[in-house]
């Protein structure tokens, strides 16, 4: 594990000397419609067709996203305005539709979201960027502690194990992402991540999930 964080920190160095990761300016700015939150009542989601979640970039107004497909692990939402994320067992690894999309992600190690958090570790990914081309920027994910915590969907509550995750980035700067898990079984029903240094920070809220429990 030591020669995981120093070979990590050592590819940080080659990277910031290298250029600037202009990633992380451009990504504050988006393209998505300034309309108010988007809602269903719980009876609402329980008769929709297909699975849906609500998603939130920073302090924007949440939309809706709908299951367009899934397969192998991977998931992907798509809004109205064809904004698309695709997840890896609920962590993002694509997005379509941002001012800066994240183009590709390559893991090294295996994801402990793979397993629901129920075996905490570590992992590192090597992603891409659209614009500037930019790629090879490496991210490291650190379980950092775990806590029971409620979700709220259309005034009813379901009990969560709220997990805690440090990412650093590739200039250094860290933030955390939390992963909300169902205590009756271990599915991901709530998730806050930050996709690259300082936004956008994306909030998405499994909502036809949610609703099977209540």
């Amino acid at each position: 594990m030591v020669r995981f964080f120093i070979v990590f920190f050592l590819f940080l160095s080659l990277t910031g000397c290298s250029g600037t990761w202009r990633t992380y300016k451009d990504m504050i700015d988006y393209a998505w419609t300034e309309v108010p939150d988007k809602t269903f009542t719980l009876a609402e989601i329980k008769a929709y067709p297909y699975d849906l979640i609500y998603a939130r970039l920073d302090e924007k107004p949440q939309v809706a996203l709908v299951l367009a497909s899934s397969a192998n692990g991977r998931q992907k939402w798509r809004s109205s305005d064809r904004a698309t994320f695709t997840l890896q067992h609920g962590r993002v690894v694509k997005t379509y539709g941002l001012v800066n999309d994240l183009l590709y992600s390559e893991d090294s190690g295996v994801d402990p979201l793979s397993s629901m958090y129920q075996q905490p570790g570590n992992f590192q990914r090597l992603t891409d960027w659209a614009l500037h081309n930019e790629s090879g920027y490496p991210q490291l994910f650190a379980y950092q502690h775990s806590t029971n915590e409620s979700v709220e969907l259309d005034g009813k509550s379901l009990a969560t194990r709220k997990v805690s995750e440090l990412v650093t980035f590739a200039d250094g700067s860290t933030a955390m992402n939390y992963f909300w898990f169902s205590l009756e079984k271990p599915i991901l029903v709530k998730s806050e991540q930050q996709l690259a240094p300082f936004g956008p920070r994306l909030t998405l809220t499994y909502v036809s999930r949610i609703a099977r429990f209540l």
